[in-house]
């Protein structure tokens, strides 16, 4: 028996196995990433939510509508802490999408090599440097947020210690300048946020299979 006849088959077995691996170890990264940066956004989302209803609270004491000053300050404490750990959250699943977009990347970037077609692989590489500005973008966004809330809550912070054993009318009253800033922050923070869960949720349907 010729020996050439059962290798072909044998060769062409081999390159089908390995380019179905090939394709289900992609679709499998894409559908990793795209559960951690549904995850991510998720906890932004609730981040925002958080810090609206924080700054609602902060408001009410300033501007002296709140009917217990007492009860309003304790949940305002209660409420930046929440913020924080919020925050904390969005940060840990924030380094799981960063971790998975890494090994996406290089897997992607690996298997360009074995594109024959020269056409075929340029046309690849450029869609990786594309959805790499993108997500780069989307990284830089993030960074900006998480400087923006720090920012608002170590403001936040000094005002509750400010307020912490003097709590009336007239400490609140000298609080009014101050709560301009925070409120212009506050301000600042949320809309960064939002254009940040906006360009991640088209990052995320960009990357998904159709």
């Amino acid at each position: 028996m010729n020996h050439r006849y059962w290798i072909i088959p044998f060769l062409v077995l081999t390159l089908a196995g390995s380019l179905a691996f090939t394709q289900s170890e992609g679709l499998e990264r894409i559908k990793i990433l795209t559960k951690r940066a549904e995850d991510t956004v998720k906890k932004i989302e609730d981040t925002e939510k958080q810090l609206q209803g924080t700054l609602n609270i902060y408001n009410s004491i300033v501007d002296s509508t709140t009917t217990d000053a007492r009860k309003a300050y304790r949940d305002l404490v209660k409420a930046v802490e929440r913020c924080e750990s919020l925050a904390d959250e969005a940060r840990q699943n924030n380094a799981l999408m960063e971790q998975e977009a890494h090994n996406h990347f290089a897997e992607w970037t690996n298997n360009l090599k074995s594109i024959s077609s020269d056409n075929l692989r340029q046309r690849s590489q450029e869609r990786l440097n594309e959805t790499r500005l993108q997500y780069g973008e989307i990284l830089r966004s993030g960074r900006s947020a998480r400087g923006e809330f720090d920012t608002f809550i170590d403001a936040l912070r000094d005002q509750i210690v400010y307020v912490g054993y003097d709590l009336n009318t007239t400490a609140a009253e000298s609080l009014q300048k101050d709560a301009v800033k925070v409120n212009e922050q506050a301000n600042v923070l949320l809309k960064i946020i939002d254009e940040l869960v906006l360009s991640s949720k088209e990052y995320i349907k960009s990357i998904q299979p159709n």
